[in-house]
């Protein structure tokens, strides 16, 4: 059986593509298709301030990717936190941030 990571990576692959020269994935998409397989994994929501009128910008993503992720695109001086727990909680607490910065 494939683990949890190796699947995640296949899953950002499967979402990726190609546009104006650059990779882009679509990393909600991959996350819900992760989830479908590993519904009992620890997801995490990553948080930073951001100078657009959002205030924050935020993506769910698993748990052991948080690190990750937040050194590929380059977080370095910002300030951003991440909250873990369940896919549902995790969704949770992103609807309230959504609501709660509009």
């Amino acid at each position: 059986m494939m683990n949890a990571e190796k699947y995640w990576n296949k899953c950002l692959q499967e979402n990726s593509f190609k546009e104006n020269g650059r990779y882009l994935t679509k990393i909600g998409l991959a996350m819900e298709q992760w989830n479908s397989r590993f519904p009992r994994e620890p997801c995490a929501l990553i948080k930073r301030v951001s100078s657009a009128k959002s205030g924050w910008g935020h993506v769910m993503v698993p748990a052991f990717y948080v690190d990750t992720y937040v050194k590929e695109h380059n977080y370095d001086g910002e300030e951003w936190y991440s909250v873990a727990g369940s896919y549902a909680q995790v969704k949770l607490e992103r609807a309230y941030i959504t609501k709660k910065v509009k």
